[in-house]
């Protein structure tokens, strides 16, 4: 449901489209906004990188 919430604005754009999601920014922002309490967030941002590259290869492959 938190990958899901992320939208297009969650990524960050390179000549190629999508590159890695934005973590500094976004990931934190809605951890705040979904009440992620930090003692979660370690796991959470471990399952994010897990979904992140497929999530990418999905993304590019839809563009080609």
């Amino acid at each position: 449901m938190f990958f899901s919430s992320m939208g297009h604005g969650a990524w960050e754009q390179g000549m190629n489209g999508a590159s890695r999601l934005d973590y500094q920014t976004v990931v934190n922002v809605l951890f705040d906004h979904h009440g992620i309490k930090k003692k979660h967030r370690k796991a959470l941002f471990a399952d994010l990188q897990t979904m992140e590259i497929p999530a990418l290869n999905a993304m590019h492959e839809s563009n080609q």
